[in-house]
């Protein structure tokens, strides 16, 4: 069974983001501050307040904290590389709701 994760409103998780993950079904990641692996980032559990919630089957990378949830490219398996103007970013399938509109 997927389990929930959720991305706050931020400058990294906008409006448009939201709309683009919605409408692909993917929730893109690029390398976190002081790393060069790129991973998609969220947190565990249901939002509280503005930003996307998404189920997935992918099962994040073991070892993570109980509150985040990580999956790098192309260390967890399932998780997909995808390029937008030049640049690289991982990617997971999921089921995006949008609660930022």
């Amino acid at each position: 069974m997927p389990n929930t994760f959720h991305r706050r409103e931020s400058r990294t998780q906008t409006p448009e983001d939201a709309k683009m993950q919605v409408k692909s079904g993917e929730v893109w990641g690029k390398e976190a501050r002081w790393s060069s692996v790129l991973s998609v980032k969220a947190y565990t559990g249901q939002l509280v307040g503005r930003g996307i919630q998404f189920t997935t089957a992918i099962p994040p990378h073991p070892n993570q904290s109980p509150f985040e949830a990580h999956w790098y490219y192309p260390n967890t398996p399932g998780t997909m590389l995808r390029t937008k103007d030049g640049k690289d970013y991982a990617a997971i399938s999921a089921v995006v709701v949008n609660h930022q509109a």
